[in-house]
């Protein structure tokens, strides 16, 4: 055997496994797109819960594209010939932070191939694997469960609720007047903390600001809010929607007074500086109106001399004047309130009380 007929036949032979290799579909891959979803019902109401299917779910986000392939004719004898098209590899993870659970599938993606007339020549389908997740996405998992306890221990701390002797419990049922030792002597009912009459919103600002500087559980909430934001950089890639993280250094105060009214705050704690947001669509007043409606359309009564007052003298809510029908047989003026406004206009406000329940109105 010469050298020229052995290089001849090992030709033939190469060339002989690449078409017997190739003789049906040839496919590339490509790397599709990293998604990812955080699903908690613990975290906050800007999160949703986890799906029932987690695979299903995965597919679902992943779409199959579409290819056209150079065979003439379609049916069988068109896939018989070599047909070319890309795949693409999907990623999806679950940042499960109810289970404290990352899981991570790996999608490929066949796609539909058409031949140039537009007739389907091969359908695509879908596969869904699970792997393992990255270190990294295994950690902002735990982290934000770590944030979810952390910031559920906080809301509890200052989910209050006051009593007429101004004793005050939080959620957990433990006593709280010391942490919030100048609320109590000024916060009496709701609408204190619109009022420039006494220091309420001053008094709560200021305990709250304590919490924060003072509290174990405000340090490790913000070590914790901290360390995620290191490890979401590591992470961003993913096609993940990541606004909702910017509200978890937000919490609420919500305070219960004896008179059925209700104050909440909106607090949020960044790079040490504590912002805090009166919430007039959350805060009520003893007849259960935001305090939003009640700057737009005013009160009928008032369950407390003490939100009586606060009506009275706001800038803000609207009042009537005394009815010209009104018989005051049983409702007795318990106080008198002039309020002076900057224009130099003065304002007089009977309030009347019949057993537990007040009213005002205005001289006109």
């Amino acid at each position: 055997m010469d050298l020229q007929y052995f290089i001849k036949t090992a030709l033939i032979s190469v060339v002989t496994f690449f078409v017997s290799a190739y003789s049906l579909h040839t496919q590339a891959n490509s790397l599709g797109v990293e998604r990812g979803e955080i699903c908690a019902t613990t975290l906050s109401s800007d999160f949703t819960a986890c799906p029932q299917n987690f695979t299903n779910h995965a597919l679902s986000m992943s779409y199959l594209h579409s290819e056209t392939t150079e065979c003439e004719s379609s049916g069988p004898m068109c896939i018989g010939d070599d047909i070319a098209y890309q795949s693409k590899t999907d990623y999806f993870t679950f940042f499960d932070v109810d289970n404290k659970q990352t899981v991570k599938y790996e999608i490929t993606i066949h796609p539909n191939v058409y031949d140039p007339m537009g007739n389907l020549v091969m359908p695509g389908n879908k596969t869904a694997v699970e792997i393992q997740p990255t270190n990294h996405e295994v950690e902002a998992t735990e982290t934000l469960a770590e944030i979810a306890e952390l910031r559920q221990s906080i809301v509890k701390k200052f989910t209050l609720e006051m009593d007429e002797y101004g004793n005050v419990t939080d959620a957990t049922g433990q006593s709280a007047s010391t942490r919030v030792e100048n609320t109590v002597e000024q916060c009496l009912t709701a609408l204190d903390y619109t009022s420039t009459d006494v220091n309420c919103a001053g008094s709560l600002n200021t305990d709250i600001d304590n919490a924060v500087v003072n509290d174990a559980g405000f340090h490790a909430f913000i070590s914790a809010v901290t360390k995620l934001e290191g490890v979401i950089n590591f992470i961003s890639p993913l096609n993940m929607e990541l606004s909702s993280l910017k509200n978890l250094s937000t919490f609420r105060v919500k305070i219960e007074y004896a008179d059925g009214s209700v104050l909440v705050v909106d607090v949020t704690v960044k790079e040490g500086v504590v912002e805090i947001v009166l919430n007039k669509d959350a805060s009520r007043t003893s007849e259960n109106r935001t305090f939003t409606q009640a700057e737009s359309q005013g009160t009928s009564s008032q369950s407390s001399l003490r939100e009586a007052k606060r009506v009275a003298s706001s800038k803000d809510i609207p009042k009537q004047c005394e009815p010209t029908t009104f018989v005051n047989t049983d409702w007795v003026v318990v106080e008198v309130i002039t309020t002076v406004y900057p224009d130099g206009r003065t304002e007089v406000t009977n309030i009347y009380r019949q057993q537990d329940t007040y009213i005002t109105y205005l001289q006109c």
